[in-house]
């Protein structure tokens, strides 16, 4: 599965996102197909990290390509069971994934979906319909209904993980490396329509970088970059 060439439509387009590691600064630019793409890649890469949107725009509407799982820990091979766990189990029910290394302490597991309009609740559900259903605990949840989420490009480098300490600023804390595949299986795309998924309830969190300190998120120019912003 190549991640940057997925369009469907010609008048649609997706992000390209590059952010600094600490996150200090980003940015994000539309392209319309791949060789758009790799022209941003070759600019960014290894200066700064680099994603591109899980869906795709037609009209300002974001259409999902791609169904995201972050699998995140301190221990990298508790992130390392669930990715593989929950990769096997879609993988034996005759879908399409593919499970990436993230270049630091994660995996991120992808499923290509049918092109139509999902809701952002429902992708939500099926999102924590999975996690519950195999008991995945290292499966970041901040990732849930977020149709406009930039994923890490394979290939390009990890920036490293940075920490703010009281008094000292941004410390690094870990050394990056590339984002790599490490599997795919060939199967049938994933239709969010056909999952009988129970419906989980809403929640709002303040947000330090986007938030107005009362749970509530101010819109920003940029759709997809504020989520890797607000890394911390």
């Amino acid at each position: 599965m190549d991640l940057i060439s997925e369009f469907h439509n010609p008048n649609a387009f997706r992000y390209f996102g590059y952010w600094s590691s600490p996150p200090k600064y980003g940015n994000q630019f539309q392209v319309k197909d791949r060789k758009e793409v790799v022209r941003f890649i070759n600019a960014y890469n290894g200066l700064m990290n680099c994603g591109i949107s899980v869906c795709e725009y037609a009209d300002t509407v974001p259409y999902l390509l791609y169904l995201p799982f972050d699998f995140d820990s301190d221990d990298l091979d508790k992130s390392w069971e669930d990715a593989m766990n929950f990769y096997n189990y879609i993988a034996e029910e005759g879908y399409q994934i593919t499970i990436n290394f993230s270049g630091y302490k994660g995996f991120h597991c992808l499923i290509p979906v049918e092109y139509q309009l999902y809701s952002k609740k429902q992708i939500k559900n099926v999102q924590m319909y999975f996690k519950d259903l195999l008991g995945l605990k290292t499966c970041d949840p901040a990732i849930n209904g977020d149709i406009r989420r930039l994923i890490r490009i394979p290939g390009t480098v990890h920036c490293g993980k940075f920490k703010r300490i009281k008094g000292k600023g941004w410390i690094r804390v870990g050394e990056g490396s590339y984002c790599e595949t490490i599997s795919h299986n060939e199967g049938n795309k994933l239709d969010l329509n056909e999952i009988d998924c129970p419906e989980y309830p809403e929640y709002e969190f303040e947000n330090s970088v986007n938030g107005n300190g009362n749970g509530v998120k101010n819109n920003r120019y940029f759709p997809c970059i504020d989520k890797q912003m607000d890394e911390k």
